[in-house]
């Protein structure tokens, strides 16, 4: 299955390139909104989120370039990333982060995220063994949304295992719900969504969440304008 061979693919990343964290994510083409298909901890999990929030970040570059983003002293990047730099230091003890995309012939389809709390580049080896991990998730990543689109097609995303679980919706739903209730364009509900979630100190997933299911106040979100 195309969900076993990403978590297979994104292990062995931990000790062919040397990284403390994994994590393997896709995303729109405008990079606006993403979909995480593996994490190897809850930090990787964390990092991924906090790039999604803040809407800063290498992982977000890399997938927007179309290239790897190499930052084995993140602090030294942190004029171009304060907010997820700041955090990713001082909260979680991560100093050195490597992202590359995920490439589908010239298809951009996601990115893979990896860290170290230590401040060290990746040697020849090293990135040589994450470009073939890259491209390895690339192809797994079509196999599963290939999969996923049929069971939509079927009806049966209930059915479905994969990463794409029915609540991986809740984002593009809570955008839509602000988008009609605000009466904003959905952009400014996307940011609007963001900044909520960061003052709130939650994950944007979360929040999304809580306000599909009638949990969070939309009247609320007015207030982050």
């Amino acid at each position: 299955m195309a969900e076993s061979r990403i978590v297979e693919i994104s292990e062995r990343c931990l000790t062919e390139v040397g990284v403390d964290g994994v994590a393997v994510a896709v995303l729109t083409d405008d990079a606006a909104n993403r979909d995480l298909l593996h994490a190897t901890s809850d930090d990787a999990a964390r990092i991924d989120e906090l790039q999604f929030t803040t809407g800063e970040g290498p992982c977000l570059r890399a997938f927007v370039r179309g290239e790897p983003e190499l930052h084995a002293n993140i602090q030294d990047d942190a004029a171009s990333w304060p907010t997820f730099a700041s955090e990713l230091v001082g909260e979680l003890g991560v100093n050195a982060v490597f992202a590359f995309p995920l490439l589908d012939g010239g298809a951009k389809l996601g990115v893979l995220e990896m860290y170290r709390r230590e401040s060290r580049p990746l040697t020849a080896e090293q990135y040589a063994a994450a470009e073939r991990a890259a491209a390895a998730l690339g192809m797994a990543a079509v196999v599963e949304l290939v999969s996923y689109a049929s069971t939509l097609e079927k009806g049966t995303i209930e059915q479905h295992q994969g990463p794409f679980a029915p609540e991986r919706a809740d984002v593009n739903i809570a955008v839509g719900i602000l988008s009609a209730t605000l009466r904003v364009a959905p952009e400014e509900a996307s940011a609007r969504l963001r900044a909520r979630a960061f003052a709130e100190s939650k994950s944007i997933s979360s929040l999304a969440h809580d306000i599909v299911h009638n949990r969070s106040s939309i009247d609320d979100d007015s207030r982050s304008a």
